[in-house]
């Protein structure tokens, strides 16, 4: 229940991040809704507070609801850190769970904008609403080159001459995870790099087919964040 968090907020980063994402839903709701109030009154003749189409008013909600939505990813990755395991220490955890949010954040926007286009087709004449698809495909991109990167470093520890925590991890994602690891990097090369120039070439029809495929690779990774961990003091090694 949602007071058993309040009960361990000074001392338990994860009921931190239940009040934070509490807040962060609520608050994304009002925002959300902050947009329908003046049509709903045109509607139904019902009376709103004129401050609620304010667009300051809306852009502070709007900054309200980023401000609880990183507070919120921050508390989840205080959370792995402080199981002090290797493969989740802070930095790891928040380039994955940072680029993550960077990643599907973009992709939705770009799925959302095509799925209009195909209802409302003379927005496609609008030389800006090429740009803004332009614009989304080069941030997906570039945000996917730099996680699959990033989790591509994880397999230089296989060259470790000790049997350290990171080559364990790296040995179970070479070997007994292979698959998972094989589909994540897939996952991600097509959806974040080869789907987004597609779409700029021209095929605006891939540009949904981008949020699935990367949201599919983001599910693998984080499979892999939570199966591929070494306890700390893990007795023996992992067979080669």
């Amino acid at each position: 229940m949602l007071w058993r968090a309040f009960v361990g907020l000074k001392t338990s980063w994860l009921s931190r991040e239940i009040i934070i994402f509490a807040l962060f839903a609520g608050v994304a709701m009002i925002y959300a809704g902050l947009f329908w109030f003046p049509d709903l009154g045109r509607r139904t003749s019902i009376q709103f507070w004129p401050w609620l189409s304010d667009p300051s008013f809306q852009n502070a909600v709007g900054v309200a609801v980023a401000i609880s939505g990183i507070l919120g990813i921050f508390c989840s990755v205080m959370i792995y850190q402080d199981t002090r395991r290797t493969f989740w220490r802070m930095t790891t955890t928040s380039l994955k769970f940072g680029g993550t949010t960077l990643l599907l954040g973009p992709a939705t926007i770009l799925f959302s904008v095509l799925c209009q286009s195909a209802f409302v087709p003379r927005i496609t004449a609008d030389n800006s609403f090429h740009q803004i698809v332009n614009l989304l495909c080069v941030f997906v991109l570039v945000i996917s080159i730099a996680k699959l990167v990033g989790e591509l470093c994880a397999f230089v520890h296989l060259r470790d001459r000790e049997w350290t925590n990171m080559k364990r991890t790296a040995m179970l994602m070479a070997h007994d995870l292979k698959a998972a690891t094989i589909g994540r990097f897939v996952c991600g090369a097509i959806g974040g790099i080869l789907l987004p120039i597609f779409v700029m070439a021209g095929m605006q029809y891939a540009g949904a087919a981008v949020l699935i495929v990367c949201l599919l690779g983001e599910l693998l990774e984080r499979y892999l964040f939570f199966t591929a961990v070494i306890p700390p003091k893990m007795p023996g090694g992992i067979a080669s």
